[in-house]
């Protein structure tokens, strides 16, 4: 064998692997071998002998010579040298590591002045831990891992030391580690020396995560260092465990978080099934020591979701653009995250942290207007519903109210609206539909369910227990004394549940059986409402009594169990609340006569001469009836603020249902004189009027919904309803003053109604008070305006107190912007001058004179001859002010 070179058998792998220790760079030690100490010894500032002196060979026997740092640092050197030259083995698992170390030390002649260096600085303030990092390789480093540990154990705080420059043995190794590898005889690290400290890393990390964190935590510029270094491996996964609040919420230069980083897609794990799960239950313990992480986002405004999601879209070549769409549907890691979403307490918060700005997908499925609806809810109409919408996996919650579900009989058209299944049975079947609908769109998850069952002939078990395929956590389907089993088998994985007792002991006796909702093992709430009906009051009282006694022997003390008695003397009535719909007044007819004969118009350009879309129109209103089947094509998206931001009331009115009616009236007519326009449904919140009387639409809610209709970039927005200016609501008007400006510089065309508040009050109210805004009134008959707030009014259109609400949505404004998406006058009937020079050359008296411009002929137009023609000159004679 040459001399400098040693064979030693790898104990893990069975190889042989030659390690040379010529010092050629520095950085490594010679042959195994003790050197002669110097003459003469530095002091160490600590030293008790503060003299220079000569230290004799006696001297080094016994260990009585100086703490200089030359001779620690002789002496750290001496200790590798005998390590290394012990072979490479891990030490002997029936021998005390301590007896092996000191056994090494006690050969040498010196051995007094190695034990005594072992917790000393030596030159530079480096430690003897700090020595170990100087192996040439990663065998090298191999090998001095058993002095590493054995040291670790002996002096448990000798790692938090800092040599000179303030960096500690893991601080020091991941400053070498990431070091330039040396090329070309040019400044650097030899790359095997590199990966010697890249393998001590990982070592130290993965076999002392707490010591890790603990340092960490003191050099906090640490942890975005090491993650890269660790990221697949798992010490990753060790570290995390141990990792605080505080060490969580650092973020690197891009602004990530840990969470961030640990939930990026193929950044600490290689998203293999059994790694994912692996790296959710890491996660989880992320979140539960620091749940803030949860809602910080980086330094592109992204949630850790949504950074899950757009990396993942990165590494799958689709491009972040598209960050918010569902790619990582069944993802154990992204549903962990929507689901502590779903919890969070403002629901306006799980919006902007799960889509941003955009809310494209539902999280819940609210029904609870459904009986609003002027159309019959059939199969179809359901089903055209759901297809329309996009949702999440995790649904916050699902409500069904009472209602009749027309469905079709042996494929037949005809309506039956028992709902029984037909199959010997007469319990309903309907709601099993809604549910097979959401699964087809992709619901896994359902954190609440709330069903109000009709109470002579409810649901059957059957249907009820098809919901085990969802996961659910509160149930709450009030079908009266529903079996203990079934529940098992609908929701097995429920933390909260909520009952209703008819007042029959036997269903309560066997709820609290041994076999009945004890069952249930996740449970931690549990509401059960008792009617008092046949029974006395006092009989009751015994029963729940007793019930309570049997629970508690069943379940401990952390689960909160509410027995509520109520008096019942008929059956529930169903808390949906019905509206009438506003009416067109009759004098708005002709007007809307001669605007057909435009829709028609409109309807006749063929798509050779008209390829673009239609006018874009926002309607901000009190939602749309979707079951309604004339707006199945036209509803491009819809975002709903009304919605309680504390997340215990599930009442969040979704924009598909219309709480009064007045947003489906609008849009249809919006659709009446603009066939082809696209409709962007924005729902607003509700609040109080200022005189008490009456529910208004909210200031807050209308800004944020400007802002929304900006970012959809729409053409027109329609807001029909009114808000005064108050002391209590002005910051809620400033944030719409500054929406409204914002989408007059986008130039977008608004159009807002005139006072009708009531009264004589002839200040203008918002939004039509804003910059930029066409302020509509309502007219008579014969085209005057009709009460003192319309008078204010820059231009009025029939329709009466009433009708006018329909008429200020669908102006003319609308079918020009429209009829102009097919030209090259686009821009032209999108400035709000421009509009309002056109509608000041068609009114008379501020009343628009559509019959003048918009006559029946239009209806007869032959587009087949010149049409691009037809279309401009169209438009021209409208921007003239001539009739068409």
């Amino acid at each position: 064998m040459a001399p400098g070179i040693r064979t030693y058998r790898d104990n893990f792998s069975g190889l042989e692997q030659s390690i040379s220790f010529d010092d050629t760079d520095g950085e490594g030690f010679g042959p195994p071998k003790i050197l002669p100490r110097r003459s003469t010894l530095r002091s160490h500032p600590e030293s008790q002998d503060s003299g220079d002196k000569d230290t004799t060979a006696g001297d080094r026997e016994n260990g009585s010579f100086a703490d200089d740092e030359d001779t620690i640092t002789d002496c750290h050197r001496d200790i590798l040298r005998l390590f290394d030259g012990r072979g490479w083995k891990p030490l002997e698992a029936n021998v005390d590591p301590k007896d092996e170390v000191l056994a090494l030390i006690n050969k040498s002649a010196e051995r007094a002045m190695l034990r005594n260096s072992l917790n000393k600085y030596g030159l530079e303030r480096r430690t003897l831990l700090h020595t170990i990092l100087t192996a040439k390789s990663q065998s090298a480093m191999t090998q001095r891992r058993d002095l590493f540990r054995w040291l670790m154990a002996e002096y448990p705080e000798l790692y938090k030391e800092e040599e000179e420059t303030g960096m500690t043995v893991l601080s020091w190794a991941i400053q070498r580690a990431s070091r330039e590898i040396r090329k070309d005889g040019k400044a650097g690290i030899k790359p095997e020396i590199q990966q010697a400290n890249m393998y001590f890393v990982k070592f130290f990390v993965g076999e002392f995560p707490e010591q890790t964190s603990e340092l960490l935590r003191k050099e906090t510029s640490l942890i975005h260092q090491l993650l890269p270094m660790i990221r697949g491996n798992d010490s990753c996964l060790k570290l995390l465990y141990y990792l605080d609040r505080d060490t969580v919420m650092l973020q690197d230069s891009k602004g990530n978080t840990v969470l961030h980083l640990a939930v990026e897609y193929k950044y600490m794990c290689n998203e293999d099934p059994t790694s994912r799960l692996k790296m959710k239950e890491l996660i989880k313990i992320l979140l539960n020591k620091c749940p803030d992480a949860l809602i910080a986002t980086n330094d592109a405004s992204l949630s850790p979701y949504q950074h899950r999601v757009a990396t993942f879209r990165k590494c799958s070549g689709k491009g972040p653009e598209s960050c918010r769409d569902v790619p990582l549907q069944g993802d154990p890691i992204a549903l962990l995250l929507k689901d502590r979403y779903m919890h969070l307490e403002n629901r306006e918060e799980t919006i902007k942290y799960l889509h941003g700005d955009s809310q494209e997908y539902e999280i819940h499925f609210d029904l609870t207007e459904i009986s609003t609806s002027d159309f019959a809810v059939s199969e179809d109409s359901l089903r055209e519903l759901v297809n329309g919408l996009k949702f999440e996996d995790i649904l916050e919650y699902v409500r069904i109210p009472r209602c009749k579900i027309s469905r079709r009989v042996n494929n037949a058209t005809a309506p039956s609206f028992d709902g029984s299944s037909g199959r010997g049975g007469i319990g309903l079947t309907a709601f099993q539909l809604i549910f097979e609908l959401l699964w087809s769109k992709g619901v896994r998850k359902i954190i609440r369910v709330i069903v109000d069952d009709e109470e002579d002939t409810p649901h059957s078990d059957e249907v009820i227990e098809s919901l085990r395929r969802f996961e659910i956590e509160d149930w709450d389907w009030k079908k009266v004394d529903m079996c203990s089993e079934v529940l098992r088998n609908a929701a097995p994985d429920a933390e909260k549940i909520t009952l209703y007792c008819s007042g029959n002991n036997a269903i309560l006796r066997s709820w609290s059986a041994e076999d009945g909702l004890k069952r249930l093992q996740r449970l931690k709430e549990i509401n059960v409402y008792v009617r008092q009906r046949l029974e006395s009051e006092s009989r009751i009282n015994m029963y729940v009594k007793t019930f309570k006694q049997r629970m508690r022997n069943h379940f401990p003390s952390t689960v909160r169990i509410t027995v509520t008695i109520e008096n019942h003397t008929g059956k529930n009535e169903s808390t949906n609340q019905w509206y009438e719909a506003e009416k067109v007044s009759k004098n708005a007819g002709t007007w809307l006569k001669n605007m057909d004969e435009f829709a028609r118009f409109i309807r006749n350009i063929p798509s050779s001469v008209d390829p673009r879309k239609g006018v874009k129109v926002a309607v901000l209103d009190d939602g749309i009836d979707m079951l309604r089947p004339e707006f199945r094509d036209c509803i491009k998206e819809g975002i709903s603020f009304f919605a309680p931001t504390n997340r215990k009331t599930c009442c969040a009115g979704p924009y598909y249902f219309s709480s009064r009616g007045h947003g489906t009236l609008m849009a249809s007519l919006i659709r009446r004189v603009c066939p082809k326009a696209e409709l962007y449904i924005a729902r607003l919140n509700q609040g109080i009027s200022p005189d008490g009387q009456r529910v208004q639409l909210t200031a807050e809610s209308a800004a944020k919904a400007i802002r929304w209709a900006i970012r959809k970039k729409v053409d027109i927005i329609s807001m029909s309803w009114t808000i005064a200016k108050t002391e209590k609501n002005k910051d809620g008007i400033a944030a719409l003053e500054n929406a409204i400006k914002e989408a007059h510089e986008e130039k977008i065309l608004m159009f807002g109604a005139a006072n009708d508040q009531g009264g004589n009050d002839t200040d203008l109210p918002y939004p039509a008070k804003g910059q930029g805004v066409f302020c509509i009134g309502a007219a008579t008959e014969a085209g005057t305006p009709d009460g003192a707030g319309d008078s204010q009014a820059q231009y009025v259109f029939p329709g009466g107190s009433i009708g006018i609400n329909a008429m200020r949505g669908s102006s003319a404004g609308d079918g020009a912007t429209e009829l102009a998406s097919g030209t090259d006058h686009r821009k032209q009937l999108t400035d709000f001058e421009n509009m309002n020079g056109i509608f000041d050359s068609m009114a008379t008296r501020k009343y628009i004179e559509v019959k003048k411009y918009f006559e029946s002929k239009c209806a007869n137009s032959d587009w087949e001859i010149d049409g691009e023609r037809e279309l401009s000159l169209a438009v021209d004679k409208i921007i003239r002010g001539d009739p068409l």
